[in-house]
């Protein structure tokens, strides 16, 4: 009982007012999550593609969720190929728009964009595209009621591909439509309207430029004519995802191996209304990190979010056990989120996960924390889709740590080239089905205040205090994870146990004091038990 409240208040030291969790959703096949934003009532909308509820390959997936993380409903939209939604937000009328790629109405595929009623019921589905491939990663909706949608179409070969802006109206039918590229892969991933009634989108271009691929920022009017373009980057790979605007200038996130310290780096850059360079920072390790979303922080700072490979546990066990075996190789890795000051300047870092693999696409900046989405598979037995409930600083409650990734100046030269602008694309009205998700929610973890001893008849851990190994032990039952926290309630020790009944855990590693178990089980159960090391 003394152990008990004395855990209790240590704990409670720890935890802000701000609700935070952690929560998957999912089937029985893969669910991946590609985008996520905010709605009107405080609760969420996220995208992807479902293997669960697909009726072809895949098909495009929508979440809904209230504040707290419950799922309110999930809809897939699709028809006998595959179909993956990349971005979503909702509509001044409480619907929602949806933006991706489907291949059902052709071989080569299609950019789409759909509409649907407050409870996900389909409206309308729109695509566009010519004769190859055709992708829409993102959209904006503009002043006049319609949607900016940004993507690439491939042109004359593999290897030739142009940005595309499609402009439509409230219906989705296309008001006007333009690609911008040169001779080869040129992508727009991200775009806005800006306040002077223009459009930007920031991506990829390899057709100019210093290295094999620059980040890419391109400035039209309001009717898609070109104001300026700017190409930036290295010798190597750059590339710009996420862009937003501020009070002055652009400010977009990517990635690269041209400048920093590892295979690649976080990337944030800031650029003024004329598409001048102001400042260029990498954030990294000695593995992969890469950035997907970037928005602006109440104090005029901004975070971004990813994934790492460097600083995840399964790495962080691999360097300190050379003998451990990799089960996924590098593919194992976790959500990052950095919190920066204005100018880019590092204030803190958390990442987000387990032993297997974690990415987040989406992020948004809440009064009182952050939430992010994304999709795990370190905790389920197939990817699902994830959403992560932060406090100011961070932190979720359970399989978050801090991290310290190493800042660089950025070694960037830049272009401002001239590409051929071509009009032209096919829009057509799809009767596509859309079906129920008959997917499931599992609570990772909540406040850390509710992290409380669980008793099971059937568990055995042996010896209690221990030395140099404990024997846990829940016959019949079967092991699929053990994990252990700290009194602060952060995770520093996760194992996949191949479903074994017994297992033995060798606490030499460990320092000594008083750690809180979880052990799950295949059944889906959750057991919770203090230990000591001594």
């Amino acid at each position: 009982m003394y152990l008990k409240t004395t855990l209790l208040a240590l704990l409670a030291t720890t935890v802000l007012s701000a609700q935070t969790f952690q929560m998957h959703y999912g089937g029985f096949r893969d669910e991946t999550i590609y985008g996520m934003n905010p709605c009107a009532d405080g609760g969420f909308i996220f995208v992807g593609s479902s293997e669960t509820t697909s009726s072809g390959a895949e098909d495009a997936l929508l979440i809904r969720t209230d504040a707290a993380g419950q799922m309110q409903w999930s809809r897939a939209y699709g028809g006998t190929q595959t179909e993956n939604a990349f971005f979503a937000k909702q509509m001044p009328d409480g619907g929602f728009a949806v933006c991706g790629e489907t291949f059902s109405n052709g071989q080569n595929g299609e950019a789409f964009l759909l509409r649907t009623d407050a409870s996900g019921n389909l409206t309308w589905f729109k695509t566009f595209g010519e004769a190859g491939y055709d992708i829409a990663y993102s959209f904006a909706p503009t002043n006049n009621g319609g949607f900016i949608i940004a993507g690439l179409t491939e042109r004359n070969s593999a290897f030739n591909y142009e940005a595309f802006l499609i402009c439509t109206d409230a219906n989705g039918d296309t008001l006007w439509t333009k690609t911008y590229g040169g001779a080869s892969i040129d992508h727009a991933v991200s775009v806005i309207q800006t306040s002077d009634q223009g459009f930007i989108f920031s991506g990829k271009c390899m057709s100019f430029g210093a290295g094999i691929s620059d980040v890419w920022l391109l400035k039209t009017d309001s009717t898609g004519t070109v104001q300026w373009t700017t190409v930036s980057g290295g010798t190597g790979w750059d590339e710009g995802m996420s862009i937003m605007e501020t009070g002055n200038g652009y400010v977009v996130c990517g990635g690269t191996n041209s400048s920093g310290v590892g295979d690649y780096d976080f990337l944030l850059m800031q650029f003024d209304f004329n598409g001048n360079r102001i400042w260029a920072k990498t954030y990294g390790g000695n593995r992969v990190e890469a950035s997907y979303t970037v928005r602006q922080t109440l104090d005029g700072g901004f975070a971004f979010a990813g994934y790492t490979e460097t600083f995840g546990p399964g790495h962080n066990q691999r360097l300190s056990n050379p003998n451990l075996p990799d089960v996924l190789g590098t593919d194992s890795a976790n959500m990052m989120l950095i919190k920066t000051n204005a100018i880019g300047d590092t204030l803190w870092t958390q990442t987000y996960g387990g032993l297997s693999k974690e990415e987040c696409f989406g992020m948004v900046v809440l009064n009182d924390g952050y939430a992010l989405a994304g999709y795990t598979s370190s905790f389920g037995d197939s990817l699902q889709a994830i959403l992560i409930r932060t406090d100011s600083s961070g932190n979720s409650g359970c399989n978050n740590r801090s991290a310290h990734p190493q800042i660089a100046n950025a070694a960037f030269t830049d272009a401002f080239p001239t590409f051929t602008i071509d009009a032209g694309f096919n829009c057509a009205q799809l009767n596509y089905t859309n079906a129920i998700g008959n997917l499931t929610q599992t609570v990772l973890c909540e406040n850390p205040l509710s992290i409380n001893e669980e008793t099971a008849t059937n568990l055995s851990c042996f010896p209690i205090p221990t030395t140099d190994a404990l024997t846990i032990s829940v016959i019949p039952e079967t092991i699929s994870s053990i994990e252990l926290y700290d009194l602060s309630g952060r995770i520093f020790f996760q194992q996949k146990t191949n479903a074994l009944s017994t297992i033995t855990l060798q606490t030499t590693l460990f320092s000594k004091g008083i750690y809180i178990m979880q052990l799950r089980l295949e059944n889906g159960k959750i057991i919770v038990r203090k230990i000591e090391i001594i």
